[in-house]
This record gives C-alpha cells, structure tokens and sequence, in this order.
C-alpha cells in the first residue's frame, strides 16, 4: 500500500488550492466554475472531487 509521500506525486499536485468565487462567477454551478479555473484538468477528476 502506498502511503501519499509515496504516491510519486510532487506536493503541488496533491496540495489543496482555495479558490475565491468573485460576483461575476456567483450562481455558477461548481463544476463549470472549476472546469474553467483549472483547465487542463479532465472532467472526470473534476466530478469526483
């Protein structure tokens, strides 16, 4: 079983990020907010967070 030093992932893609919904993007539903603030990452990872 592999523990999270051991995973070969660096910190900074492990790492919790806090994001800040301003006034434009309020009422937007979460998952289309987080799709455009962290493009590049699938859709699929996006849904199970």
């Amino acid at each position: 079983m592999q523990t999270p030093a051991d995973s070969g992932h660096s910190p900074s893609l492990t790492a919790a990020h806090e994001l800040t919904i301003d006034e434009h993007h309020a009422g937007q539903r979460i998952d289309n907010f987080l799709i455009a603030c962290l493009k590049g990452l699938p859709r699929t990872r996006i849904y199970r967070i």
